[in-house]
């Protein structure tokens, strides 16, 4: 798990600031936490769903937001 949360980090950080993808990592994990680590595959689903949200809002160019969001959904 640690390794999406790291890899993902390192995609928003090619689109925002260092702290502010890590604040909207942040809120996105806290978001995604319902599922609990023993449901870890609902856990990556909850998590790249609420990224998708976050980024909708933070990221308003859709072609970069789209950019972004393919670049997450790959790894």
């Amino acid at each position: 798990m640690a390794h999406i949360v790291d890899d993902s980090r390192a995609v928003l950080e090619g689109f925002f600031s260092a702290p502010i993808a890590k604040a909207i990592l942040g809120a996105a994990m806290k978001r995604a936490n319902g599922a609990g680590p023993e449901f870890q595959s609902a856990w990556y689903e909850g998590l790249f769903a609420e990224l998708a949200r976050l980024l909708s809002v933070y990221l308003p160019d859709p072609s970069r937001r789209a950019d972004c969001f393919a670049r997450l959904e790959a790894l």
